[in-house]
């Protein structure tokens, strides 16, 4: 997911899985919530040019 201005949020399943997150930010930060490993299969790929990125757990 790409976008060029405004935040990004993303939630995810709540049941302990893992997620190759790959997100950057020109001007904002990112906040990541989840369990992540970079060899899995579910892949979170975010950018934003400027806002803040998190992603986290839903509930």
């Amino acid at each position: 997911m790409r976008t060029d201005a405004g935040e990004v949020l993303v939630e995810l399943p709540a049941d302990g899985s893992a997620y190759a997150v790959r997100a950057g930010t020109d001007a904002g930060d990112v906040s990541i919530g989840v369990p992540e490993d970079p060899s899995s299969p579910r892949v979170v790929d975010l950018e934003s040019d400027a806002g803040d990125i998190t992603v986290r757990t839903a509930g």
